[in-house]
C-alpha cells in the first residue's frame, strides 16, 4: 500500500512556516509523486513528492526518506530538498545523479538542500530523466545510495505550479 506524504513533508515545511490549523490537500497523484498545497493567498505552499524507491548502505535508526519540490510564499519557488531519513555527517554533501550530470547538495542534519543557482539545473534534469539516484554518509553507519522514480514528476511539477501560480 503506498503512504502519503503530508505528515513527513509538512514536517520539514515546519520549520519555515508559520502554524497552521488546516491539513495539506492532495492535488493529484501521478506515478510515483504526489502533488499538495495548504494555506491560501500570499501564505500558500504547494509542493511535489516523492519516497526512496530502493535503498542501499547502512544507516542505523533510518527514518522516512524522500525528495521534495516547494513553492513557497513570496519569491520562495522551485525549492529542490532531500529529506536523507538520517542525520548526516558533519560537513558532508549529498550527491544527486540524474543522467550524466551530478549535483551537489549542502546537507544539515537529516536534510539534504540544493546551492543557489543549483536548483533550477536540478529541477530541468529530473523533468527529463526517469530516475534520481542520492549519495550520502550518515553520522553513524556505511554510505547509502538511495534511488527514486521520477515517473509522475512532470506532471506533479506542473501541477503544484499551476496551484501555486507559479510559470
Amino acid at each position: 500500500m503506498r503512504k502519503s506524504f503530508p505528515i513527513a513533508a509538512l514536517a520539514v515545511l515546519a520549520l519555515s512556516a508559520p502554524l497552521r490549523a488546516e491539513p495539506a490537500k492532495l492535488l493529484s497523484r501521478t506515478g510515483d509523486w504526489e502533488a499538495y498545497s495548504y494555506g491560501s493567498g500570499a501564505s500558500k505552499v504547494c509542493y511535489a513528492a516523492s519516497q526512496v524507491k530502493k535503498s542501499a548502505g547502512e544507516a542505523p535508526g533510518r527514518k522516512g526518506a524522500y525528495v521534495m519540490i516547494t513553492h513557497g510564499p513570496g519569491k520562495s519557488v522551485n525549492v529542490p530538498s532531500i529529506t536523507l531519513g538520517f542525520a548526516a555527517k558533519e560537513g558532508s554533501e549529498a550527491e544527486a545523479e540524474l543522467g550524466k550530470s551530478t549535483i551537489n547538495f549542502y546537507t544539515q542534519d537529516d536534510t539534504a538542500w540544493a546551492r543557489a543557482g543549483d536548483d533550477e539545473r536540478f529541477i530541468k534534469a529530473m523533468l527529463k530523466e526517469k530516475t534520481l539516484t542520492v549519495k550520502a554518509t550518515p553520522v553513524k553507519g556505511k554510505p547509502v545510495a538511495d534511488s527514486y522514480s521520477l515517473s509522475g514528476f512532470p506532471e506533479a511539477y506542473r501541477e503544484i505550479g499551476k496551484a501555486c501560480g507559479v510559470k
